[in-house]
């Protein structure tokens, strides 16, 4: 198994376990200690940086999900889970407009892509509801 398929598989499990359970796990170290062995094999692919990226997103340190997701885009500005990962990491940042952005570059890149199209629609919803409550306070 490589090394991308191994660390997707892990957060595919990561993904699945409650948030509170995520932050220091061992799970998520192993994830980030693959991407780390993916960029020293290749540190012009972005695949080790998408998965640093993707295990910081789940521990929700936006600053590190930023930096990987940026390292990234630099290597593969054409790839659309580059931009996804760079629009997970802002709106974990809370800045809706770069996330939105950087999922319709990520739709535009690959317009099958499902993921950043629920992504997209996901921020949104709850732009309206936070709109909605603003509106009713």
């Amino acid at each position: 198994m490589t090394h991308l398929m191994l660390a997707d598989v892990l957060v595919k499990q990561a993904r699945g376990m409650p948030r509170r359970s995520l932050k220091g796990s061992q799970l998520l170290a192993d994830v980030d200690r693959h991407g780390a062995e993916m960029i020293r094999l290749d540190p012009e692919s972005a695949d080790g940086y998408l998965v640093r990226s993707r295990a910081s997103i789940l521990a929700e340190d936006s600053n590190r999900a930023s930096a990987w997701a940026h390292e990234a885009v630099k290597r593969e500005p054409d790839n659309p889970a580059t931009h996804q990962a760079l629009g997970m990491s802002a709106q974990l940042q809370g800045d809706t407009t770069v996330a939105a952005d950087h999922y319709v570059a990520a739709g535009k890149l690959d317009p099958r892509n499902s993921r950043s199209t629920e992504l997209l629609k996901g921020l949104r919803k709850r732009a309206r509801r936070s709109e909605s409550s603003w509106r009713s306070s």
